[in-house]
């Protein structure tokens, strides 16, 4: 299972789901032949199903922003 730009995506990861623009907390994977799924724990009661390819750890999403940021300065 891994995230759209292929880092490996686990249970309890901090992602940002890049279709809703939804930050939480990813848990009940399931992998698939064509995509994976898992839920989002975001501040709400409504867990959504999300997948998986179309998110980024959000660790990656910091990064990213810090180094654009550094080339833009």
């Amino acid at each position: 299972m891994h995230y759209k730009n292929g880092r490996e995506a686990k249970a309890g990861d901090v992602i940002i789901n890049l279709q809703t623009i939804k930050i939480g907390v990813m848990y009940e994977t399931v992998a698939g032949v064509k995509q994976c799924s898992a839920r989002l724990a975001v501040t709400s009661q409504n867990d959504e199903y999300i997948t998986v390819g179309e998110c980024l750890h959000l660790d990656d999403v910091a990064h990213s922003a810090k180094t654009l940021a550094e080339h833009v300065a």
